[in-house]
């Protein structure tokens, strides 16, 4: 009975519509972003390595969307000052650990030192005056990034 409650349930449809419509944009881009890659690394076995691993992501993120419509969220105010601290004593624990693995930055990333030169022979915009306009707005090879 309890599945026929959250059927009934009142809920914001255009959330939910843009939600979906979001999955679905996304989910799409990815694939026509990675196809060409995922061909690469499978030795042109399969397109759709990357798209799998998202479809999987994707479904555990909306079964935990209805877990999370099925749930007052007006009952977890009881429990919200010790979800608080148990968000922080996690928080700390992750800080810890980075700090005595010497990470204290773990995103924290270094730029090449290299220029970047993009070919653009293969896609209609390689025209000679948008790859000049765009090879001649960065820097040069012994210039680097910094």
């Amino acid at each position: 009975m309890r599945y026929l409650d959250v059927i009934s349930k009142k809920y914001d449809h255009y959330l939910l519509a843009a939600v979906v419509l979001l999955c679905i944009v996304g989910t799409v881009m990815l694939f026509s972003a990675s196809n060409s890659i995922s061909l690469d690394q499978t030795q042109r076995v399969t397109a759709t390595v990357y798209l799998q691993a998202h479809l999987k992501r994707l479904l555990v993120g909306i079964a935990m969307m209805f877990i999370a419509m099925m749930i007052d969220y007006r009952n977890l105010k009881i429990a919200a000052k010790y979800l608080l601290i148990g968000s922080i004593v996690l928080l700390l624990i992750t800080k810890i650990k980075l700090f005595t693995a010497g990470q204290l930055f773990p995103g924290k990333v270094a730029l090449p030192r290299q220029s970047f030169d993009p070919d653009f022979r293969h896609c209609s915009a390689g025209s000679d005056h948008f790859s000049g306009r765009i090879r001649g707005s960065l820097p040069r090879s012994d210039q680097g990034f910094l």
